[in-house]
């Protein structure tokens, strides 16, 4: 068994490329949420002890994710993902009939959703940005041709990275822009948060949205939403409920936290956040995620697979399967479409998925990830094509 298989049991006889979906959690991690469960049952779940002990999840995290994205412990609002951490920042803000809203071109559904429910519930308008295909000026005349001319623009919501492409997108020149615009910025960082070296606070965003399932490798209902210092006090719960009096009175984040919730789950999120450090450092991590990434993109294309704009940028590629672009390829003898593809390659022990816009199938690399994984991927997609069960 290799080392990154004693720490992560989710990667044993396997190749996982879905870290983008779901990562894989670490042995300590599983350990974190037992040990925690077992805590609360050992006190009495419902005893005086539990609220401070609660008291001390809710502000370790915090304290944690502050450590790990910077700024303040109090300005992140703990969530169960990203697309909550979203909802949180756009229905917060005091929206009236005819004001915009900017979204990307390549807004993950689950947002897209969001925005176009609260548009529809206050009479807004949408403006899509091409943030897929611009960046530098092109994307600020783009995004200045899109403005609202009575300055009715108030919030861009975009992907840090793009969850179709892996593009890493011009964040400086769209946050200069919105500032210089009076448009805040909502960052939806689920394919971003554990890839990217990341500052938050540096970075001068008003909003960013993280969850700890994905690239951080934490327990599914992890997440948490920065806002800046600055609009703390500005952006207004749409629910409430009796959580933030455990913190006494409220001055940061916690105001958008409303009931009970998995507790240990925390724990986890934390060893998770705390993993990546002891395997190596932010760079080191990055660049070998690049490194594998545009090594990937270059055997693709040297096997005739046409690769998504954006590859070698972050830890997602996106390539095209000819002939399985579409759900009408109806050949008894090959594979019918790429969902059938996936299985196929799951039953070979290859984890991936595909995707609906563009129609094809996207891979995750993590720091993670070996040169040993790109290899068998490759080998097993070549052996298919052999086969005739892919043609190129």
């Amino acid at each position: 068994m290799s080392p990154r298989e004693e720490l992560f049991p989710g990667l044993r006889s396997k190749y996982y490329f879905n870290y983008g979906g779901q990562g894989v959690m670490s042995e300590s991690t599983l350990g974190a949420i037992i040990d925690a469960y077992r805590f609360v049952q050992s006190e009495g779940p419902f005893s005086t002890s539990m609220v401070g002990w609660i008291r001390d999840q809710l502000n370790d995290t915090r304290a944690k994710l502050a450590n790990r994205f910077g700024g303040k412990a109090f300005l992140y609002a703990l969530t169960q993902n990203v697309t909550e951490a979203c909802n949180i920042a756009l229905w917060g803000l005091n929206w009236k009939p005819g004001d915009e809203i900017m979204i990307s071109d390549a807004e993950h559904q689950g947002v897209r959703d969001a925005v176009h429910n609260l548009a529809q519930r206050f009479e807004l308008t949408v403006a899509e940005i091409a943030l897929s295909k611009l960046d530098g000026k092109a994307l600020e005349a783009e995004m200045a041709q899109k403005l609202n001319k009575d300055g009715r623009t108030r919030i861009f919501v975009f992907s840090h990275v793009l969850w179709n492409s892996g593009k890493v997108v011009d964040l400086p020149t769209i946050v200069e822009f919105c500032r210089n615009n009076n448009v805040f910025t909502l960052v939806d960082g689920a394919q971003s948060a554990g890839v990217l070296p990341l500052d938050v606070e540096a970075s001068a965003v008003d909003f960013y949205a993280f969850t700890g399932h994905k690239w951080l490798c934490g327990p599914e209902g992890t997440g948490a939403l920065y806002i800046c210092e600055d609009l703390i006090d500005q952006i207004r719960p749409t629910y409430m409920g009796w959580r933030h009096h455990l913190q006494g009175a409220v001055k940061g984040a916690e105001k958008f936290e409303i009931a009970t919730s998995s507790y240990p789950l925390l724990a986890g999120f934390r060893e998770a956040l705390t993993v990546p450090e002891r395997l190596a450092g932010d760079s080191e991590r990055y660049e070998k995620i690049i490194a594998l990434a545009k090594q990937l993109k270059n055997r693709l294309e040297d096997n005739q697979f046409k690769v998504v704009p954006g590859a070698g940028q972050s830890g997602l590629l996106s390539f095209y399967v000819p002939d399985y672009a579409a759900e009408d390829n109806l050949d008894p003898g090959k594979i019918t479409n790429l969902d059938n593809l996936v299985k196929t390659l799951e039953e070979r022990k290859i984890y991936l998925r595909s995707i609906p816009e563009p129609r094809c199938l996207r891979v995750s690399l993590h720091y993670l990830s070996e040169q040993s994984d790109i290899d068998y991927l490759l080998s097993e997609l070549q052996t298919l094509c052999k086969s005739q069960e892919l043609t190129l």
